[in-house]
């Protein structure tokens, strides 16, 4: 950087932040850009996978986030920064590397995250990030925990990483014993770990206990919260959250509207049955309130406004909802319209301050960015 360029950022206005994007998916490369980041023999034997079962009839993606000079949505940063941090009003992005199933062979999965990690520090949090304004995933092998852990003692230290990430669809249950150094690791390096809707490595994708489901409809409205549920209620009562008080996890993109119910039941049975479960030292809401955050894209919308804001009072949203616009998907949250009336403490601390607190984003940033040309 030139002396006349230092002096100039040294003279940047500072904004306050007003939005986190929680959920920020950029678009994985090809096997070709891929290839050299992965070791041999899965180099020559690469052809990557990223197919979905259930595929959107209407194309998944915002049409006007496909580049103008070819490539799929996400794939070109001035686009992603004019249409998300710029008319979007974005402060800061988290972005998701969504790695979809199946990868049938644990050697292969292990690499491909790794080579994922790899490619997304050298790309997006790279070069593509002289503002700073992009943060990231450690996207886990989280089925080979000796090597999710590996991922999270690689990356921790990295000054644009802020959370590990693992499907929501498991071999195991993530409470299961067979995680808990990966959740140990997580803890002892303070990274909250993100656990986003999706598929996992040659699982089952119906996820339906009455069967394979038939529409992407019946997928969606019924797998992501379904699979949320099971995996909150798993590490509730595996006492994850007692082994580990600091742990936070992040539950993206399987909506919200769920969660009140769920407690509440899981709060009446752990009254009756709490002998069942002598490890735990609180009642399971008190788990909700300390160790878990929730994005707020896809918002359940009844037809009666004032239900929303009912919604966010019932489960506490100031304190565990975070925004998020699932950008570049075509049910894009625009944060100016995203969110029903509210107060404007608790708007303030969905819109970005709960993400601030649990990320430590800085909670003002440079006016504008550095010009790269």
């Amino acid at each position: 950087m030139s002396t006349a360029e230092s002096v100039a950022q040294e003279h940047r206005q500072l904004l306050r932040v007003g939005v986190v994007d929680c959920d920020v998916h950029p678009t994985l490369p090809d096997a070709d850009v891929l290839r050299p980041y992965l070791p041999e023999p899965w180099r020559i034997r690469n052809t990557y996978v990223g197919k979905q079962t259930y595929v959107s009839a209407v194309g998944g993606m915002r049409k006007d986030a496909y580049p103008s000079t070819g490539g799929p949505p996400a794939s070109d940063p001035g686009l992603l920064e004019e249409q998300l941090l710029g008319r979007a009003g974005v402060d800061y992005a988290v972005m998701i590397e969504l790695i979809t199933g199946p990868v049938p062979h644990p050697d292969h999965d292990v690499a491909l995250h790794s080579a994922v990690n790899d490619w997304f520090a050298d790309s997006w949090l790279g070069p593509y990030n002289d503002h700073g304004r992009f943060k990231g995933s450690i996207t886990l092998p989280i089925d080979s925990p000796a090597a999710a852990v590996a991922e999270i003692e690689r990356w921790a230290g990295h000054p644009h990483i802020v959370q590990a990430l693992v499907s929501s669809v498991t071999h195991q249950h993530l409470g299961h014993p067979q995680y808990r150094p990966v959740w140990a690791a997580a803890a002892r390096h303070r990274l909250p770990v993100a656990t986003h809707a999706g598929y996992g490595g040659g699982i089952d994708n119906s996820l339906s206990p009455i069967g394979p489901y038939r529409y992407q409809v019946e997928f969606k409205s019924i797998t992501y919260p379904q699979a949320h549920a099971a995996q909150l209620v798993s590490l509730v009562c595996s006492g994850i959250f007692d082994e580990f008080e600091d742990l936070v996890f992040v539950f993206v993109e399987g909506g919200f509207s769920w969660i009140a119910p769920l407690v509440w039941r899981l709060d009446n049975n752990w009254a009756r049955l709490r002998s069942e479960l002598p490890h735990l030292r609180r009642r399971p809401l008190e788990y909700l309130e300390r160790n878990v955050r929730v994005s707020s894209q896809p918002i359940e919308e009844p037809g009666n406004p004032k239900s929303v804001t009912r919604l966010f009072d019932l489960i506490d949203a100031d304190r565990i909802l975070m925004f998020s616009t699932d950008y570049p998907h075509y049910d894009f949250d625009d944060p100016t319209r995203a969110l029903p009336p509210l107060a404007p403490d608790s708007r303030e601390r969905i819109m970005w301050r709960n993400a601030v607190e649990l990320y430590g984003l800085p909670e003002h940033r440079p006016s504008d960015r550095i010009d790269r040309g």
